[in-house]
């Protein structure tokens, strides 16, 4: 039954299904001298997460870390993130309204918001080391209505409603 849980700096991997299931958390809690470096498949999915500011030493979140969090709101990456990587349905079917991804993300897999019904905006920091996102990252989400990318000599597609938008 623990609802707040404080992750002790010297942990570098949340494992696979650690807080898979545990409806009574609603709070995990990081310093800002966290080495974590991985946060591994499911492991807060089916939770009950209200909100996550993530750890800039972060470089993966792994396949379903938070699939069917269906009360987390608010995704923060702490300043001067990591994070290269998110895998494929790393958030499928949750909650999240927005989510502002770090400048050293290299990789978004496929499905990575899918079924996020509650998403409005996505937003990619303009010196971000994509070379392209996948259409499919935000499969069948109706509601979102802004993804902001800015990118340096690069095009950039995103479907949405069936209709390809291009930036140069």
């Amino acid at each position: 039954n623990i609802k707040n849980e404080t992750i002790p700096d010297f942990i570098e991997i949340i494992g696979q299904n650690s807080f898979n299931r545990c409806e009574c958390i609603t709070c995990i809690n990081f310093s800002s001298k966290s080495k974590l470096k991985s946060i591994d498949n499911e492991a807060f999915s089916n939770s009950s997460l209200k909100s996550l500011m993530i750890p800039a030493s972060t470089k993966k979140i792994g396949s379903f870390a938070f699939a069917s969090c269906r009360q987390i709101k608010s995704v923060v990456f702490q300043n001067n993130s990591e994070l290269q990587i998110i895998e494929r349905c790393a958030f499928f079917e949750s909650s999240i309204e927005c989510i502002s991804i770090p400048s050293k993300i290299e990789k978004i897999v496929d499905g990575a918001f899918s079924l996020c019904r509650k998403i409005q905006i996505v937003e990619f920091d303009g010196n971000n080391k994509l070379e392209n996102i996948d259409p499919n990252i935000f499969e069948c989400n109706r509601f979102l209505l802004m993804v902001s990318v800015e990118m340096k000599n690069r095009v950039i597609k995103v479907i949405k409603d069936n209709y390809v938008y291009e930036w140069e």
